[in-house]
């Protein structure tokens, strides 16, 4: 007596079937693009925020070189 059912009767066995693992090139590549995506978010969020100021600095360089009488060499 065995206990391995199939062991007796000589039919094939099933071999045991381990979980692929995932290459590190892929975990590697996701890793990329989630630090891509959060550096976006993060650079977007500045560029709204800091973006206003810019805009007012701009405005006034622009105002403030029009209405300056020229001169003259």
């Amino acid at each position: 007596m065995t206990s391995y059912p199939d062991a007796g009767t000589g039919l094939p066995q099933a071999a045991p079937v381990a979980a692929p693992s995932r290459p590190g090139v892929l975990l590697g590549l996701v890793a990329v693009a989630v630090v891509s995506a959060l550096a976006s978010i993060v650079d977007g969020v500045l560029f709204f925020v800091g973006g206003r100021d810019m805009a007012l600095d701009v405005a006034a360089d622009t105002i403030a070189a029009i209405t300056e009488p020229r001169r003259t060499r």
